[in-house]
Order: structure tokens, then sequence, then C-alpha cells
């Protein structure tokens, strides 16, 4: 049986500089806020959504609110997809291993064989300061965006005004597209990476850096937004984007070798009714920079487009701002939508590996999508 290590808080003194001399400490980095409840669903798209879904946006939910701290450990040993060792105990609350991580650990039945695998592995000791970013959110976007980003900003915000200087601790086959985001524009410098091979050996981190995810398992924490903000406007200078109020977020070239691929056989179609008939202008984020997407997102207004990664950048678009995903696998857009004060609306139909989606459909909820919020292209 795996021994777990679940409430951090009641052995983490708090601190308020960086300090490795105890075997646990935190910097609280956010104090303990009151979460947003979801808005009710965009009015006139509920029929389009699942009756629990529509009743999930109208309810009132009894979340908690709770601090984000960034935690500082010595003698970390870094396993698989991130799993963090103290002593013969795994650190396994919400804030450090998401619920999705934990479940295929199977933690609940004595731990998965490959967990256990992992633990005969040899161990390679790192003697400078680590930012623990490996596994959980490294190789698909919205995993990215929603996990490894916010928790790097996490940690720069617990060591800003320290002397520390710490590398950022990745799996050796981390994608190029996130080393050069990491690198490019949040401030991790070429030799600042550290790369271990998790198939084949563990890390001990003698000084280990272990930030939160500012979202708990329904709710984001209100930090998340400050975090996008800041970040939206730092980018912002760089590189403006095109100023369109309506965008369709095509996932037609979106490819991962790490994932299997959902395909939408008729999407150009859909597109195509987006666009001639209601003024969507077509977009395609992998091959834009990323202030390009950002700023993209932050300008529009009507967001559009199969439920997926892309989508996520609504993270970045403002209150009032209205998001129809076609589709849907969990809540995440619905937390991004209530955490920034969105209007959701959800085409929510099965979505499979190979599916397609009824166009006549498509135009019945586009036209509630956009009812009211300007002149339809078509007739004018």
């Amino acid at each position: 049986m795996i021994r777990q290590f679940s409430n951090l808080d009641d052995e983490a003194a708090v601190i308020t500089q960086p300090d490795f001399s105890e075997r646990l400490q935190r910097i609280i980095v956010a104090e303990a806020a009151r979460p947003f409840q979801p808005r009710p669903l965009l009015h006139g798209t509920e029929q389009f959504a699942e009756a629990w879904l529509a009743k999930w946006h109208r309810m009132e939910h009894g979340w908690r609110g709770r601090a984000v701290s960034c935690y500082f450990a010595s003698d970390a040993v870094i396993s698989g997809t991130g799993q963090i060792w103290l002593g013969h105990r795994l650190l396994t609350s919400g804030a450090l291993m998401p619920q999705y991580v934990r479940t295929g650990l199977q933690l609940d039945r004595g731990g998965s064989e490959v967990l256990k695998g992992n633990a005969t592995l040899p161990i390679r000791p790192i003697a400078e300061p680590c930012i623990l970013l490996a596994g959980h959110g490294v190789r698909i976007y919205g995993h990215f965006l929603t996990e490894t980003f916010l928790r790097l900003r996490v940690a720069q915000k617990a060591l800003q005004g320290s002397s520390v200087k710490c590398k950022v601790l990745l799996e050796k086959n981390s994608p190029d597209w996130l080393t050069g985001i990491l690198r490019e524009y949040l401030g991790v410098r070429p030799n600042d990476f550290e790369f271990f091979d998790s198939s084949a050996e563990r890390v001990l981190l003698r000084k280990a850096v272990l930030p939160e995810f500012p979202r708990d398992q329904e709710f984001f924490h209100p930090l998340a937004a400050q975090i996008a903000d800041e970040l939206g406007e730092e980018l912002r200078i760089r590189e403006k984007a095109p100023e369109a109020e309506r965008i369709f977020v095509s996932r037609s070239l979106f490819s991962n070798p790490h994932h299997d691929q959902r395909k939408c056989s008729n999407e150009s179609e859909l597109m195509r009714i987006a666009a001639e008939e209601y003024g969507f202008t077509p977009v395609f984020v992998e091959t834009l920079p990323w202030p390009k997407q950002i700023a993209l997102f932050s300008h529009a207004r009507l967001i559009l487009g199969l439920f997926g990664s892309g989508l996520l950048n609504a993270l970045f678009s403002s209150a009032g701002a209205r998001v129809g995903a076609i589709g849907r696998w969990n809540l995440l857009q619905s937390e991004i939508g209530t955490l920034r004060r969105q209007e959701n609306a959800y085409l929510d139909i099965e979505v499979k590996m190979k599916y397609s989606v009824d166009e006549n459909l498509f135009r019945a909820f586009l036209a509630a999508l956009t009812s009211d919020a300007s002149v339809r292209v078509m007739g004018m």
C-alpha cells in the first residue's frame, strides 16, 4: 500500500522568503478567496446543452475558497509523471496532483504497476534548486495552459525579490513548442532547463520548489485571472493580432503525437457556415506565435470552436465574451468561463475520435449564440 501525504499545510510552516532548511515549508502566494459562482448558460442556448450542465451553470455551489501556496522542500524524490515523494510518502494533495493523475495511478487500489515500477528506478541527485514542472501538463497545450503555465507563475511570484536562482525540471521528451514558450515568453533561460528521463531514472531534488495549481477540482482561484491578465499585458505590447470580433477556432491543422486525435469530418463546412453566414474569422491557433494567440482571444467577443485545447485560450478573454463550444469532454471550459465571467454555450453533441455535426443543428446553435450580438451577415 502506498503511503500518502495529502494535507500538506499541517506539516508545512509558513515562511516569507524561500528556505530549504526544513523538510517542507510554504510561501502563501495568494490568500484564500471565495471562488466565483457560474453564470447561467447564454440565454437561448440551454436547449443545446445537456440538462445537468445547464443546471450546473444555474446552481449555487458550496465551494470554499483556499489559499495558493508554493512549497519549498528538501530531498524530494521525483518519479514518473511528476510524482513527488517525501521520505516514503507520496504527496497526493489535489493542489499538487490533479484528479485525473490520481485516477490513472490507481491510488485507491494500492497503486498501479507503473507507479510501483518507478519506485525501483535508480536515483540521480540534483543539488541546484529546481521548480518542478515535469509531468502533468507538458504534452497537451490545454493542460500546459491550465496547469504548467499557472504553476510556473506561482513559483515565480514566490521567488520574486529573492536571490534564489532556480532551474526548471522537465521530462526529457518535452515538446519543442513547450520549451519554446517557456524560453521566449516566460523567463526561463536556455541554461535553466534540467531534464530527466522518467522511464529510466528518478531524481532527488535537494532543493525542490513545488508550486500549487491555482485551481481546485471545480474552480479556479482568482489568482489565475490575475496571472492571465499580467501575461496578456506583457505580450500584447510585443505583437498585435488581427482585430477580429468573431473567431472560429479550427482544429483541422492540429496534431499531437502524444495524444489520440479527435476529428470532425465536416469541420470545413462548419467553418464555411460560420464565416459566410455569421461573420466569423477562421483561426488556426497552432500556426500563430503565442503573443498573437493571446491578443486574438483578448480582443474577440464571440469565440466559437470545437471543444479542445485551442478554445481554452479563452483564459485570456475578457468578461462578457461569448464562448460557444461544439462538443464537450469535461467542465474545464465552464470553469474558465466562471473565472473570467464569460457567457458559455454548448452544442452538446457526442464527441468521438471521429464524428460529424448536424449542419442544421449547428445553424440553429449559431443563431442563438449570435442573437442580439450584432446584425447577422446573411441578408443584410
